[in-house]
Order: C-alpha cells, then sequence, then structure tokens
C-alpha cells in the first residue's frame, strides 16, 4: 500500500518517484494499481532480494548493486519518504541526509529487531548474526526517528520504542478504502469451512503449522478446505507435503493474485488465518476484514494492538498446532461467533478507510516537502 500512502500529493509535489526493491521474478510495476501508476508517480525497480535470507548472505552485494542508482534518485530529489521496516531503510536515510535532503520516515509496525528475533531463533550462529545485525539496525532506527523531518507511525509501541520523535504523525497506511467493504458477512454457503491465507509462501508465516492444524482437523471428520494464495521460496515445499500427505482434496495452492484478484478471492471464504513467526501489521488482515471475514492470527508485531482477541479477531500463540486447530473448529461448530468475529471486524475496517485518513497523510507530507513550507532547509 505504501503507493497508495504517497500518491494523492503527488500533483502537488509536481510529480513523485517510487523506488521499489525488484527480484528477477517481480518486473517493475509489479502488484501496483493502473490508477497509481499515474503521469506524476513513476516506479523505479532497485535490484534486491528474494527473501529475507538472501538479505543477509548478499546484503554488501545487494546494496553495492542499489547504492548508486539509488543516491542519484536522491539528489535529484526535493525530499525522500523512506519505508524504514524497509531492510535498506537506514542505508536510504543516510543518503539522503548526506545530500541534504528533507526526510520523512514511514514506520510499518514492528521494528526490524522483533521481527529478526522472531524469524531467527536460537542459537545457530547465521540467526544469531541475523539478531545482531538487526539489533544495530534498530539503534540505526532510533537516530533516523529522531532526525527526521516528520514521522508516520502506526503503531503506539514502535513509536515509544523509537523514542518518541516530537515530529510525528499518527496513520494506518495498511487499510482499505469504502468500497472495498462488503455490506455484511455471510452465513457459509455449505457444511465445508473455507479457511484461506494470503501471503508469501514462507516458513516464518506458519503455513506448515496451519496446514497440519488442517490435516488433524480433517482427520477428525470436519469438513474444511484450505487455501492459500501467494508465493515464495517454501512453495515447492508445501506442495509436496500436500501430496505426501493425500491432502489434494482438502489443500489447494491458488498461487500470486494481484489485487483485483485477491479480494474476489477472500469474498469467496469464510475464515483468514495468518500464523506469522513475525508481521508488522499485515495490509491482509484489513483486506479480510473488508471482505466480512473471521481472521485468526498469532500476537506478533502491530496485530495485538489493532486486534481485540476474541471480538474482532482470534490471537493464538506462535508455532501452536493444536491452539490453531482448536480456533479453526470453534469458527467451524459456532457459526454465530464466527459472524460476530467477522461483523467487528468490518467495523474496525470501515473507522479507519484511506478515505479518513488520506487527508491527513498528505497534510503530513506537504508541510516537510512542499512550497510554501518547504524552504529548503531541514532539520538533518
Amino acid at each position: 500500500m505504501f503507493p497508495h500512502f504517497i500518491a494523492p500529493a503527488a500533483p502537488a509535489l509536481g510529480g513523485l518517484c517510487l523506488a521499489s526493491r525488484c527480484t528477477s521474478h517481480c518486473p517493475p510495476g509489479a502488484g501496483l494499481d493502473p490508477l497509481t501508476l499515474s503521469e506524476s508517480l513513476s516506479f523505479e525497480a532497485l535490484p534486491f532480494y528474494a527473501n529475507t535470507e538472501d538479505f543477509y548472505r548478499k546484503r554488501a552485494l545487494i546494496y553495492g548493486r542499489s547504492k548508486r542508482r539509488m543516491t542519484q534518485l536522491i539528489r535529484d530529489a526535493r525530499a525522500v519518504i523512506v519505508r524504514v521496516h524497509h531492510a535498506m531503510g537506514a542505508d536510504i536515510a543516510r543518503i539522503a541526509r548526506n545530500e541534504k535532503k528533507p526526510l520523512m520516515a514511514y514506520w510499518a509496525g514492528a521494528t526490524v529487531f522483533d521481527t529478526s528475533r522472531s524469524n531467527y531463533p536460537g542459537i545457530h550462529p547465521k540467526h544469531f548474526a541475523a539478531r545482531l545485525l538487526a539489533r544495530w539496525k534498530h539503534i540505526q532506527h532510533r537516530r533516523i526517528a529522531a532526525i527526521a523531518d516528520w514521522n508516520f507511525f502506526i503503531d503506539p509501541v514502535e513509536y515509544e520504542e523509537m523514542g518518541a520523535p516530537l515530529r510525528s504523525q499518527w496513520v494506518l497506511p495498511n487499510l482499505v478504502e469504502d468500497h472495498d467493504i462488503v455490506s455484511s458477512a455471510t452465513e457459509r454457503r455449505s457444511e465445508r469451512l473455507e479457511v484461506v491465507f494470503a501471503g508469501r509462501i514462507y516458513r516464518h508465516k506458519g503455513i506448515f503449522e496451519l496446514l497440519d492444524a488442517v490435516k488433524a482437523l480433517t482427520a477428525s471428520g470436519r469438513m474444511i478446505r484450505l487455501r492459500y494464495a501467494g508465493d515464495g521460496p517454501h512453495f515447492g515445499e508445501l506442495k509436496d507435503r500436500i501430496v505426501k500427505e493425500r491432502l489434494e482434496g482438502a489443500v489447494e495452492l491458488v498461487g500470486p493474485l494481484r489485487r483485483d484478484r485477491l479480494l474476489p478471492f477472500l469474498r469467496e471464504a469464510d475464515v483468514f488465518v495468518l500464523p506469522s513467526y513475525g508481521e508488522g501489521l499485515p495490509k491482509t488482515l484489513w483486506e479480510a476484514w473488508a471482505s466480512g471475514l473471521a481472521c485468526i492470527l498469532t500476537p506478533v508485531g502491530a496485530i495485538p494492538t489493532h486486534v481485540a482477541d476474541g471480538e474482532d479477531g482470534m490471537l493464538v500463540p506462535v508455532g501452536s498446532v493444536s491452539a490453531l486447530a482448536a480456533a479453526i473448529d470453534r469458527l467451524y461448530v459456532d457459526e454465530q461467533f464466527r459472524l460476530a468475529l467477522a461483523t467487528a471486524g468490518m467495523d474496525r475496517a470501515r473507522r479507519h478507510t484511506w478515505d479518513r485518513e488520506i487527508a491527513a497523510i498528505v497534510e503530513g507530507v506537504l508541510a516537510v516537502a512542499a512550497p510554501p513550507h518547504f524552504k529548503g532547509e531541514t532539520a538533518l
């Protein structure tokens, strides 16, 4: 949703360039709404990594390939908005500081250190090194918050961890639009409970725990269909597990979906499950709420701040197959509870749509980067 976060300011600023990570599987502009790529918003693809493990193994190579082009983009810019949770956020902010450009920091809802601690537990040397690097990044991020001309936060916990910087504004940048929200949660279309996952097909998303939970429920006689939407480094392993355990009749791999296909996909389901080991504030949570789904998640990142357990969602412990199965089973047997969760989630989505938040976001951007407020001076 980052393009949607900044695109409304493009006409007032005289144009914006979105520079984003891009791998060999990600052509320029992939995943962006065609309306977003207007004349006032261009797209610059930078070489990056396919997954987090690649980043930690090849960081020096990735940074070297991207730095020269990123430096030139920043040098030509009037101001810089950086998604700090992004793995290279501190590097981009440093370039902006060196080039004496106004800096706006957009915080994604969970610190790099918290996410790495969830993704890389234990005493394995690689995991220890990843956490050590993340701790260093965390210190850099606190410095960014202190020197930025403006900070956009979505999570009060992260705001406090970043030192409660004075120049800040509260936003919720993973939201939906009014027309995305369905009129009401629907009753189950059949005896079968339709469960969906949407996200990266990556081990730390809890994809295998979800598979094991559904396997246990179907073995006990529950009629459940699980559908995975997404792609990632563990897609092949997940597919092999489904075949090996003869779950083809209960589990389907849909593959990656663009947003115009994702929302219809979600609206065909009853329950959305995202049992991640680590998250910021997932966009798919808001899309699932907007689609009228009851949601099951893990209490990681900014999720506990925005999900009230038992009211507009269910929170289960990270890595617990039994708790995940119990949560899905409760929604299977208690239709009224499922509908109540879904309705409360839809109400939360309605209170925080883009139409309500975008005016404040644009006001904050213009306060830093556009005339008559922008005088070529910066706090850096």
